[in-house]
């Protein structure tokens, strides 16, 4: 991406390689604890790796030294940028009043 594009955008622009290997698993649970408690929980793996790369060309992070990045993109072996390796969440329903 010129960078002429990216700093044409208010915060910046991300490229992710368009060709990675992803596999992973994604769980989730849903429980009634009484009548006035629910209780939702969610968690995802994501294993990703970049399989093709639009640059070769390597660059370093000055906010993270030592951690190669591709000039425009993920190099090849690396994950793909804004894919976690897991996240999750809990949420947890209080029901006021009287149960129907």
């Amino acid at each position: 991406m010129p960078a002429a594009v990216a700093a044409a955008t208010q915060f910046g622009a991300y490229l992710n390689s368009s060709s990675f290997r992803a596999q992973g698993i994604e769980s989730s649970v849903d429980a009634a604890i009484g009548p006035y408690v629910r209780v939702n929980a969610s968690y995802t793996y994501l294993d990703a790796v970049v399989t093709r790369a639009f640059s070769a060309v390597a660059a370093t992070n000055p906010s993270i030294p030592g951690v190669q990045i591709g000039a425009f993109s993920p190099l090849v072996g690396q994950r793909p940028f804004r894919r976690p390796p897991q996240s999750g969440s809990v949420m947890v329903s209080v029901i006021a009043g009287q149960p129907r």
